[in-house]
């Protein structure tokens, strides 16, 4: 039988002050599966509805009931179970209705979204901050219940979430749901797509995320302390760099101040004083809260307001002024900016030395916060961030608390991943995927033989972007032209997903600090143009396809969905290649657990970013399993009329994380 299950949490951390509150501005230990406690076990089998206040008389019911389970969002639920000591087995968890809903045709329209959300703010007004109604979203229970079943919409408890009200309703709907959505899902051609690709993957994401990663915690405090004295450092000689000017800033705020006082305190006198002896009394009046005013005015340049810090990069030189498209219009509109295009833009072209100075500030505070991102999200020495493989447009993996998919650099550091007495850490990245996935797609002829061959695709484009480069043998040109290579590779790409010279302009800015103008940006991104017809030909079809009317599917059975207006140019191929992919890479990850689970090698993979797959390998077996995820990762047979595009993977072993 099936049955659908959810569970209610509170804090468990005893010595905290939110123990035993599911909403409290204290803490957030309610939403972590090490941290909380379970309230409530519901279970709805399709006639009843069951409460279980322990783990134990949950696993005695499913014991004697062999119930197949399904879930909304039931990773969460699963690792809280199986933290709080349940038999629960990943082979008893059979569905999931916020993944079945990531596979429907005809998702939730914006409309309804809308309206709900702004309900949901007329219900939270009154609340306070932690205890308010969450953010509807096409896959949550509370918005897809109303839309698929025709329910009325429900609102948990702000105070307390141990409702068991409340939660019956969330088993009973999610178990109506599943009906629907599996129902849905047959007729779109997804159900299998849903069961035998995304079911498996997020048992994997689910034992990734409950084993976490370990944390040199000493090495990560250590770099947070280095990294904010460095920002102090920054920040102080941004102060004495802007000291004048921001006193002349202030002087300008008190002058308009007391212009303010003195005009309003002229018209009360003239035009509502009937008494003309109370007029000493309201000159003091006014004085007094002029001067409470002038108090509260800044003393000392804020880099963290945009109005100070525009007046500032003013005062500095820098041109400020930016198009950005309006949300209502989308018609472009100049405005005032102090964002990071403003600054590179002063950095490069004017070589301004106060746009370089608060350009490594900001670096250095997203350094910080990241770093303090991870030191909160510690516990027991190890991190477990949630893993969303249905969280993007195109479906690649997303991570949260904290995001894990921007950790670069030296901030790697501090990622030992796991034991390192016990394990080798394997990170492997799958070389140029996205090109090869566009190759087999289009079948082009000339970038299948392109990998065929064993050649670098970013060489290939720098000759197609840069007709001068054509009289250097391709294999030569990373070596030779080092930054036209690197020119191209930012737009070989983006271009053939839709980017054009303006935004491929200030891609070269953004990345690579370099100054094109804009009549050689169109002559470049029209010169790779016309060299990849084939390519550009076949992103059009798909696109006619699908304004037509045609559902595309990618090989595992994804169903391919983009926003049918002026932007599917730069969504449609995008999400087609991206998404597809992702899922290659994350498919292999699975196959190649499959095989260690069968061989009892205790082999997992912890973290998927981007292209890149974070694997232990017990060190006995360590150069055994590299062979393997190795052969995983290039085992797909993507044929075309021009023979097969092969696959090729770049791998490093070492103690901890490492490109």
């Amino acid at each position: 039988m099936i049955a659908s299950v959810d569970i209610e949490t509170s804090c468990g951390v005893t010595e905290c002050p939110g123990f035993g509150l599911s909403n409290s501005s204290k803490c957030e230990h309610a939403v972590h599966f090490k941290q909380n406690k379970i309230d409530i076990i519901g279970v709805w089998d399709g006639q009843a509805y069951f409460q279980f206040n322990e783990v134990q008389a949950f696993d005695q019911w499913l014991d004697n009931t062999k119930a197949r389970i399904v879930g909304h969002g039931f990773k969460f639920d699963y690792k809280t179970l199986k933290a709080k000591g349940s038999r629960l087995h990943p082979r008893a968890v059979f569905g999931d209705t916020q993944l079945l809903g990531a596979c429907v045709h005809n998702k939730i329209p914006a409309g309804y979204l809308k309206a709900y959300n702004e309900k949901r703010k007329e219900l939270n007004a009154p609340l306070p901050p932690k205890q308010r109604h969450r953010v509807g979203t096409p896959l949550t229970l509370k918005t897809m219940a109303p839309f698929y079943l025709g329910v009325e919409p429900f609102w948990e408890n702000p105070t307390s979430h141990d409702d068991p009200n409340y939660n019956r309703k969330d088993c009973e709907y999610t178990y109506r749901l599943h009906e629907k959505l599996v129902a849905l899902t047959e007729q779109d051609g997804t159900y299998k797509f849903y069961k035998d690709y995304l079911v498996p993957w997020q048992k994997l994401l689910a034992e990734a995320e409950y084993e976490g990663v370990l944390i040199d915690e000493k090495m990560l405090h250590s770099m947070y302390g280095e990294a904010t004295r460095e920002l102090r450092t920054l920040e102080e000689e941004i102060h004495g760099v802007v000291g004048d000017c921001f006193r002349a800033y202030r002087n300008t705020l008190v002058d308009d101040l007391r212009s303010d006082s003195n005009s309003r305190l002229e018209r009360y006198l003239e035009t509502r004083l009937k008494d003309k002896s109370k007029s000493k009394a309201v000159k003091k009046r006014y004085k007094e809260a002029l001067t409470k005013a002038e108090k509260e005015l800044p003393t000392q340049f804020n880099l963290a307001s945009s109005q100070q810090v525009l007046r500032i990069l003013e005062w500095a030189g820098i041109d400020t002024a930016v198009e950005k498209r309006d949300k209502e219009t989308n018609n472009w509109i100049e405005k005032e900016g102090t964002d990071k295009y403003v600054l590179k833009r002063a950095k490069v072209y004017t070589k301004n030395e106060f746009a370089s100075k608060l350009l490594k500030y900001r670096e250095k505070e997203t350094e910080v916060s990241y770093l303090k991102q991870y030191i909160n999200a510690v516990v027991g020495g190890r991190i477990h961030c949630t893993l969303s493989i249905v969280g993007t447009r195109t479906g690649r993996l997303s991570s949260s608390g904290p995001n894990l998919q921007n950790v670069k650099g030296s901030l790697r550091l501090p990622f030992l991943i796991a034991d390192p007495t016990l394990y080798d850490i394997y990170t492997v990245d799958s070389s140029q995927i996205e090109p090869r996935v566009i190759a087999y797609l289009t079948a082009d002829q000339e970038m299948v033989e392109l990998f065929r061959q064993g050649r670098d695709y970013h060489n290939y484009a720098t000759h197609k972007f840069f007709e001068e480069t054509r009289v250097i043998p391709e294999q030569d040109i990373k070596k030779s032209e080092p930054s036209l290579r690197r020119t191209a590779k930012t737009g070989d790409l983006s271009i053939i997903y839709g980017t054009g010279a303006y935004t491929f302009q200030t891609m070269l800015l953004l990345r690579e600090e370099m100054a094109i103008p804009i009549e050689r940006c169109k002559e470049m991104v029209q010169s790779f143009r016309d060299g990849m017809k084939g390519v550009i030909g076949w992103k059009q079809n798909l696109e006619n396809q699908y304004k037509g009317g045609t559902r595309i599917h990618d090989r595992f059975g994804f169903l391919v969905q983009a926003r049918d207006d002026a932007s599917i140019h730069m969504t449609l191929f995008n999400t087609f290649v991206q998404g597809m992919a992702s899922r290659m890479i994350f498919h292999a990850s699975l196959m190649a657990f499959r095989d260690f689970c069968a061989m009892g090698i205790d082999a997992k993979p912890l973290l998927w970013v981007h292209d890149e797959v974070v694997w232990r390998f017990p060190k006995a077996h360590s150069e055994f399993c590299r062979k393997l995820v190795d052969k995983r990762m290039t085992c797909y047979k993507l044929e075309t009329p021009h023979g097969n595009v092969p696959l090729d993977v770049e791998g490093n072993l070492a103690s901890c994380w490492q490109k």
